[in-house]
């Protein structure tokens, strides 16, 4: 289409259709000023590590200064190419990063009491941060590959402004090393949930890649696990008294392990064999292995999340094939009935645990710490602000050795962050749902996956601290975050680009 006037014509171009010529001089934009911020936050988080020790304020330093001679040099890359390198995949990769910062932070092989934990380095934290930077590093590489340029890019900073404002929390807090080396773990999984969402934007084929590496793995990983457990049996283990008793493996408390059970059991149900890649035999091997484990794990929470992520994959696929909720639902209700009539008081017994049903109603201790949790925000500042990072470690420990943490997600961060950061995480978790919502998640191919895990990671976090710990539980939601974004981008709609006019060459 073309507007002739003059001597020549205005031909009406869309912008992005021509390559722009390449910026010159020396101008900072505002990409590379909020690398500085970031630079500057990442600073002062080493100025606190350095209290804890003089070797991982190095060791950071380092990295810091590869880190951010890396993301300069790829920017450059980036601009003078003019668009987003995007050849190789990186689905495979991405997968596997958020299965190593989701499972293995939820072992540990070195037992310290909580008030060491909290005030002293150790050799385990020091190798979690480890190959956290390492997966920030991968992070800020695919970001620069697939990002067109910093000043372009669209980081989600809802899940950037957590982990800050925990880091920060630190200033007032009476843990702040921890407050910061936490903050810091967070901040490296935003900046890889940034990556996924980056990889989402440009190749939608990798974005599923990822999601399928992380279900498959996640699956053969917890069957592996198990069998780790029956072999070793329950070593390195942080619990003690009768919870040395429930099934668990290697450096997991039995809690933790109900948890990568309960994911890998929803997922092992839900997923379609193009996502997990096994026969109908081994899949119903794997559930049979999860289940089993589950059973004498004894989490009842575990089993919560188990049945409940089932159900509501079965309540949601039952919308897409009407066939499957007309002939499923009765064979799911008479198999609870006859579960109930059979097997009931058998049921009952596995509930009651300890044998006294008065603690399964009082949630384990769990009302009396909640409410203890609360009493202790006296004052506006503590109400808006908290008490800093890292305290709901220390602060239950009156009421036994168990209590150490909240044990529930929102009360740790109203604790900890106060109603900034209560806020902070209900919205990352009310946009992930719109967002989930929004891009029709149903018709992706481990859609179902995807909701189930979420609901089990929401359910285990009514109960624990994992969605506020740099765990599988708030790892697993900045991940279920950046799925919901891309894919939602994606399925919006364009909006209609302004034309230009640029002039041509008059015709003769």
């Amino acid at each position: 289409m073309a507007l002739k006037g003059g001597g020549g014509r205005l031909a009406v171009r869309q912008p992005g259709h021509d390559r722009l010529p390449a910026p010159t001089g020396r101008r900072i934009d505002r990409g590379h000023l909020a690398v500085g911020v970031l630079v500057l936050l990442v600073l002062a988080a080493l100025g606190q590590l350095a209290s804890m020790g003089a070797l991982l304020a190095l060791v950071g330093l380092l990295g810091l200064g590869v880190a951010n001679l890396l993301v300069l040099r790829r920017s450059l890359v980036v601009r003078r190419s003019h668009g987003p390198r995007a050849e190789g995949p990186v689905g495979g990769p991405l997968g596997a990063c958020w299965l190593l910062v989701t499972v293995l932070p939820l072992h540990s092989f070195v037992i310290r009491p909580t008030t060491v934990a909290v005030t002293e380095l150790g050799i385990e934290p020091m190798l979690e941060l480890a190959y956290f930077c390492a997966v920030g590093g991968y992070a800020v590489l695919l970001i620069a590959r697939h990002e067109r340029t910093l000043q372009a890019s669209r980081p989600p900073l809802l899940l950037l402004a957590l982990p800050v404002w925990t880091m920060a929390t630190g200033a007032w807090g009476p843990y702040s090393p921890y407050a910061v080396a936490r903050g810091l773990q967070m901040l490296l999984l935003a900046v890889l949930a940034w990556a996924t969402l980056a990889v989402g934007r440009a190749r939608p084929d990798q974005l599923h890649e990822a999601v399928a590496t992380y279900c498959r793995w996640l699956v053969r990983l917890a069957v592996a696990l198990v069998g780790v457990g029956l072999l070793l049996g329950p070593i390195f283990v942080p619990a003690g008294g009768a919870n040395l008793e429930r099934f668990t493996w290697m450096g997991a408390h039995p809690n933790a392990a109900g948890l990568v059970l309960a994911s890998a059991g929803v997922v092992a149900i839900t997923a379609p064999t193009s996502v997990l890649r096994l026969r109908p035999a081994v899949r119903a091997g794997a559930v049979v292995v999860v289940v089993a484990a589950l059973y004498a794990n004894h989490s009842r929470m575990s089993w919560l999340e188990l049945a409940a992520g089932a159900l509501l994959a079965f309540g949601l696929a039952g919308r897409l094939r009407p066939v499957l909720r007309w002939a499923g639902t009765p064979i799911v209700a008479m198999a609870a009935v006859s579960a109930w009539v059979f097997w009931g008081d058998r049921i009952g017994a596995y509930l009651a645990r300890e044998g006294n049903s008065s603690s399964l109603t009082g949630g384990n201790g769990r009302l009396e710490l909640w409410g203890m949790g609360l009493d202790s925000l006296r004052t506006a500042f503590d109400w808006a602000f908290g008490h800093g990072y890292g305290v709901t470690r220390t602060m239950f420990l009156d009421l036994g050795p168990w209590a150490r943490n909240a044990h529930g997600s929102a009360l740790a961060w109203l604790v900890s962050g106060g109603i900034v950061a209560l806020a902070l995480f209900l919205a990352i978790v009310g946009t992930t749902v719109a967002g989930l919502a929004r891009a029709r998640i149903l018709r992706h191919p481990a859609g179902l996956s995807v909701v189930g895990f979420l609901s089990v990671l929401a359910i285990n976090g009514v109960a624990s601290d994992a969605m506020a710990e740099p765990t599988m539980g708030l790892g697993g939601l900045f991940l279920v975050a950046a799925v919901a974004r891309a894919l939602g981008e994606r399925s919006r709609p364009p909006a209609p680009a302004e034309a230009t006019l640029q002039p041509v060459a008059p015709s003769p």
